[in-house]
């Protein structure tokens, strides 16, 4: 089993689909909230992309893909909807919650890196849904701006912590 790290094509389009998740961090601090919510869908997208393009071309992963992919992810659906949300007017009270879900997160790349998938699924919630999650849960807030965003983001976190966690039910491969 050749285990050296090395960075082949595949590895190196992986690597890249970081950039949309760098970005809504970036422009999160910036308060440019309607461009971070675009660029956190757009991780999604990429990530579906490059699967689709992988699965065409019979792409295997290797050690190291797998490993720069869970980095990738953590960047893009784990960190910067944090950042997205915790620059966002009004969400502190989401900070209490941030714990839990970072290590939810975590836990769920983790136990996808050693297990793979079961039968074409996920155990648990991917962390990819939490590309679409916050963007449209913000857009919503800001149709009622009477809403405690904080709590709302707070209840989320947590409620996606857990089923990310869970090992309870299996979500099917896209």
């Amino acid at each position: 089993m050749n285990t050296a790290f090395r960075m082949d094509t595949f590895a190196w389009f992986i690597l890249l689909r970081a950039l949309p998740g760098l970005g809504c961090i970036a422009l999160s601090n910036c308060q440019q909230t309607l461009a971070a919510g675009m660029l956190l869908v757009l991780a999604v997208w990429t990530d579906v992309t490059l699967a689709w393009v992988a699965r065409k071309r019979d792409w295997e992963k290797g050690a190291t893909h797998i490993q720069v992919e869970g980095f990738v992810d953590f960047v893009c659906f784990i960190w910067a909807p944090v950042a997205f949300v915790l620059a966002q007017d009004g969400c502190r009270f989401a900070l209490y919650a941030t714990p839990l879900f970072i290590l939810a997160g975590c836990f769920r790349l983790a136990r996808f890196n050693v297990e793979g998938l079961l039968a074409r699924r996920y155990r648990g919630l991917p962390v990819t849904y939490n590309g679409y999650f916050f963007p449209f849960a913000a857009l919503g807030l800001n149709y009622f701006p009477a809403i405690n965003s904080g709590a709302v983001y707070a209840l989320l976190f947590s409620l996606i912590a857990v089923m990310m966690a869970s090992g309870r039910f299996t979500t099917p491969e896209v």
